[in-house]
């Protein structure tokens, strides 16, 4: 992932949840996300996301 882009958190929020569920240990996995300067005209808060994710058996 370290020589990744991504455009949307989401996207880097989902690649993150399904490399920790390639463990054969992990049955679930919760990410949490931040952009604390995104880039959007006269928003001065911070980005967040927050997803679950299980694995299917």
């Amino acid at each position: 992932m370290k020589t990744q882009k991504f455009a949307l958190i989401e996207k880097l929020a989902h690649t993150i949840a399904e490399a920790i569920l390639q463990q054969d240990q992990v049955q679930q996995v919760q990410v949490h996300l931040s952009k604390p300067a995104a880039p959007i005209p006269d928003f001065g808060g911070r980005i967040t996301i927050e997803l679950t994710r299980s694995r299917q058996n």
